[in-house]
C-alpha cells in the first residue's frame, strides 16, 4: 500500500505539472520555432527581426527580451514583449483579470502582468501596484493581470512590454525570438534555414517546438528522478514483505498443509491457496495504495500552490495505475511462487507432526 501509494503520488504530481506545463507552451508560448542568444542574455540588434521574417515559412516573428530588475531588495525577470506581435501568436492564460481588458491596460504602458509565483511571493494582485527600480529611480506599475507562468529563474516572472523597458530601461535590443510559421512550412526545416543563414553570423539556440518539449519534459524528469528511486526501493521493500508475509504464513500453517495433503489436497491445490492468498493481499493493497496516493499527490499540488503559487491542474497519473495495477496483481503473485513451491512441496508426515 506504502509503495503503491508513493508511486501514485509521484505520477500524479509528475503527470501534473507536465500537462500544466505543456498546456502552458501550447497557449503562453505558442510560437514554433525559439531562437534564443547563447548565453540567453546576448544581445541581438533589434534589425535581425525584419531578416527573420524575410526566411521562407516564416509568418511572424515576437521578439522578446529578458533582464534582471530589483523590487525591493530581490531581483526578478523582467520579460519584454511586443503585443502587437506577441498575441496573436499566443493568448496568455490569466489567473486574474480578463484577457482583452487586461492586455489593453499592458499596451498603454506603466502596467505589467505578474506569474503566480510572483503574485502569491508579494502578496499582490490584479489592481495593485509592484514598485520597481528603474533607471529613472524607483517607479509603481499597476498590475493588469495575474498569469500562469513557469519561466524564469523560479517562476518569478514580470511581463512588460518593450516600449516600456526602452523608456525606463534604455534596451532597445532583443535576445530571443518566437517564430511562428506557415501552415505548409514544417517547424524542424525553417529551424534549420535559420541555422544556416545565420549560424555563422551569431550566436544562437534553436529549436523547433518539439525539441523545446522534450528539453522541459527531460527537466522534469530529472526533477523527480530522485523520487522515482525512492519509490523504486519501496517497491523492492514491498517484495520482500510480501515474500517474507507468505513464508510466515505458512511456517505458522504448516500442520494445517499437511492435514490438506493427508486427506486428498493436491500440490497444486496447496499452490493455488497461496497465490490467491497473495494476490488479494496484493488487490487490498492496490485499493488503498490508490486511494491514498491520489490524496497525497493532490494535497502536495495544493501545498505547492499555497507555498509557492505555482499553478499546477491535477491530471490524474493513469501509466502509473497500470504499473501499480501490475505489481499489486501480478507481481505480488508471482513473487509468491517460491512460498507456494515450499508449502505444496512439504513432506505429510513432517508437516503433520509439526509443532
Amino acid at each position: 500500500m506504502i509503495s503503491l501509494a508513493m508511486l501514485l503520488s509521484v505520477g500524479g504530481l509528475t503527470d501534473s505539472f507536465k500537462a500544466s506545463i505543456d498546456r502552458w507552451v501550447e497557449k503562453s508560448i505558442g510560437a514554433d520555432v525559439f531562437v534564443a542568444g547563447e548565453p540567453f542574455d546576448l544581445s541581438i540588434d533589434k534589425r535581425y527581426i525584419k531578416e527573420f521574417e524575410g526566411i521562407k515559412g516564416v509568418k511572424s516573428v515576437s521578439p522578446v527580451r529578458f533582464f534582471f530588475v530589483r523590487v525591493g531588495d530581490q531581483r526578478y525577470t523582467w520579460r519584454a514583449i511586443e503585443p502587437e506581435t506577441f498575441r496573436p501568436m499566443a493568448e496568455l492564460q490569466f489567473v486574474e483579470g480578463k484577457s482583452d481588458q487586461s492586455w489593453e491596460e499592458l499596451d498603454k504602458g506603466d502596467s505589467v502582468f505578474l506569474s503566480t509565483v510572483l503574485a502569491n511571493r508579494l502578496g499582490l494582485g490584479k489592481g495593485d501596484e509592484i514598485k520597481i527600480k528603474t533607471d529613472q529611480g524607483e517607479r509603481s506599475f499597476n498590475i493588469a493581470g495575474i498569469i500562469i507562468d513557469f519561466g524564469g529563474e523560479t517562476g518569478d516572472v514580470i511581463v512588460g512590454t518593450r516600449s516600456d523597458m526602452k523608456k525606463y530601461f534604455g534596451f532597445d535590443d532583443v535576445n530571443s525570438f518566437r517564430i511562428k510559421i506557415d501552415s505548409k512550412a514544417r517547424p524542424r526545416t525553417v529551424a534549420k534555414r535559420i541555422e544556416k543563414q545565420f549560424g555563422d553570423q551569431l550566436s544562437l539556440e534553436i529549436e523547433d517546438i518539439q525539441e523545446f518539449k522534450s528539453m522541459i519534459n527531460k527537466q522534469i524528469n530529472v526533477t523527480f528522478a530522485a523520487f522515482n528511486v525512492i519509490t523504486l526501493i519501496a517497491v523492492i521493500v514491498a517484495a520482500v514483505g510480501i515474500i517474507n508475509t507468505m513464508m510466515m504464513n505458512i511456517m505458522e500453517r504448516t500442520r494445517e498443509i499437511g492435514i490438506l495433503k493427508a486427506i486428498g489436497g493436491t500440490r497444486w491445490q496447496i499452490r493455488k491457496i497461496i497465490l490467491i492468498e497473495a494476490s488479494i493481499t496484493g488487490s487490498i493493497g492496490l485499493f488503498l495504495g490508490v486511494i491514498v496516493g491520489i490524496f497525497m499527490s493532490i494535497s502536495v499540488i495544493q501545498s505547492m500552490h499555497t507555498l509557492t503559487g505555482y499553478d499546477v491542474t491535477y491530471v490524474f497519473p493513469w501509466s502509473s495505475l497500470a504499473v501499480s495495477a501490475f505489481i499489486a496483481l501480478i507481481f505480488s503473485t508471482i513473487i509468491a511462487l517460491l512460498p507456494a513451491q515450499i508449502a505444496a512441496s512439504s513432506n505429510i508426515v513432517e508437516a503433520i507432526h509439526y509443532e
